[in-house]
């Protein structure tokens, strides 16, 4: 094993300097304990961004899954949300999306989703899921492979993705927005959304490069928004957003060029919801006093939550 630092597995995912700590045989037998423990999956999806090092640790991890005998669903170059609809979508039984999010280019991490048990909805391998993980990689015992490999299969969902969002949004005017996409896997899809919608959209860094040439790719600092904020301000745009290099982490301009913070967004959707339906909502730590006090005026119920989508839609359920 050429890692010693086991702590690159976390809570929620797996985080790591490529390659002294997150490597390619790390990334195969992360796969390969996949397709052990959940041996009743068998199509597992696969995005990953564009960090110099992707390519290399996205065919460690076919090369995982396809000698477990699984089927690799492969997205190339894709977001999140992508990844997330591949699996949601066409019911696939899990996979890995391959990113190091919003951190510096020398990063490089895994998120991994599966069907726990036949029958049961596909969800993020995290805490003590993710622990059993962890124990398979460092325990360096072999793997017994399969006696056939599994298949790679290539997927462009672009477009399906494209309708199938904008078919479940109505804007009630059209808008000239400019987004900042960093050189991250988003490319050029949130401009595909927002085309379908009507607006007028122009976008920043849309060539995906893992070394991220023109700011990092972290869109809650400042300093990573100044060219979005100029932007907005000369076109005299509406809006602009900004996008870490998976897109799952998004900044709000306004027309001013004034960065909207989480809290605000938070409060605005809030408000939103809560003018359709009354009933509890849960919050991560991106909130204010403010936010607390208006709720607590509301008569809202307010819920603490860890900043993951898993926590979060659990402490919905709950």
């Amino acid at each position: 094993m050429r890692t010693t630092n086991q702590n690159i597995f976390r809570a929620y995912d797996v985080r790591g300097v490529y390659p002294g700590e997150l490597n390619e045989e790390i990334v195969t037998r992360t796969a390969m304990a996949m397709a052990e423990l959940y041996p009743h999956c068998q199509k597992f999806v696969l995005s990953q961004d564009p960090r110099k090092s992707s390519p290399a640790l996205a065919k460690a991890i076919i090369k995982g899954f396809t000698s477990m005998g699984k089927d690799v669903i492969d997205l190339g170059i894709a977001p999140d949300p992508l990844f997330y609809f591949a699996i949601l979508h066409y019911g696939y039984d899990g996979g890995i999306a391959l990113s190091g999010s919003h951190n510096p280019p020398q990063y490089n991490g895994l998120t991994l989703n599966a069907r726990q048990a036949p029958n049961k909805e596909q969800k993020d391998i995290i805490l003590s899921d993710l622990v059993g993980i962890k124990q398979r990689v460092f325990d360096n015992q072999p793997f017994k492979g399969a006696s056939q490999k599994g298949k790679v299969i290539s997927l462009d969902l672009k477009e399906e993705y494209v309708e199938y969002l904008s078919s479940k949004i109505k804007l009630k005017r059209s808008l000239k927005i400019i987004l900042d996409v960093g050189n991250g896997a988003c490319g050029l899809l949130p401009e595909m959304v927002f085309k379908k919608l009507g607006c007028q959209v122009k976008t920043l860094f849309d060539e995906p490069d893992g070394a991220f040439p023109n700011h990092m790719p972290d869109p809650y600092k400042e300093e990573n928004l100044r060219d979005l904020k100029k932007a907005v301000l000369e076109q005299g745009a509406d809006v602009g957003f900004a996008f870490d290099t998976d897109g799952d982490r998004v900044a709000p301009v306004d027309n001013k060029g004034r960065v909207i913070s989480g809290d605000n967004c938070m409060l605005i959707l809030a408000r939103q919801a809560l003018s359709k339906k009354i009933g509890p909502v849960v919050h991560c730590t991106r909130i204010s006093q403010a936010f607390l006090d208006e709720m607590k005026e509301k008569g809202i119920e307010t819920h603490y939550s860890v900043c993951h989508h898993s926590a979060v839609r659990q402490n919905i359920v709950e």
